[in-house]
């Protein structure tokens, strides 16, 4: 609902897409909680570098979805061609469900945590969840 047109989404606003999630809650709370998950798909694509957004909407189509664990675990260390992530996340709701997990933790580079938002992302790259 919320993904722009030009990637084949409604574009629909929050506002507009809360009624229909509204309807959905009320006839099953469980499927209304998994949509509102699903329902913030395009907007953490769009964290991701453009050229990554687009290529993931190209190849998975409208309604590719991502899902994960928001708790801040373990951490994710700078290496050669990207991170290595470790660590142990609680249950993700829907994980089986979605295209694509995500799992928060801290950025490392040589040991040290990173403090500064404005880390570089460019070489961040997804894996499609099996």
């Amino acid at each position: 609902m919320l993904l722009p047109r030009a990637y084949g989404g409604d574009e629909l606003s929050l506002v507009e897409s809360l009624p229909i999630t509204e309807e959905i809650s009320a006839i099953d709370g469980s499927v209304g909680w998994t949509e509102v998950i699903g329902l913030q798909s395009p907007p953490v694509f769009s964290l991701l570098p453009i050229d990554t957004f687009k290529t993931i909407c190209a190849e998975h189509g409208p309604d590719v979805t991502v899902g994960g664990a928001i708790t801040v675990n373990g951490k994710a260390e700078k290496v050669d061609g990207g991170y290595m992530v470790s660590g142990r996340w609680p249950f993700g709701s829907g994980c089986h469900n979605w295209d694509f997990l995500f799992a928060t933790c801290p950025l490392y580079i040589n040991g040290e945590q990173q403090t500064d938002p404005v880390c570089s992302t460019s070489s961040i790259t997804t894996q499609r969840a099996a």
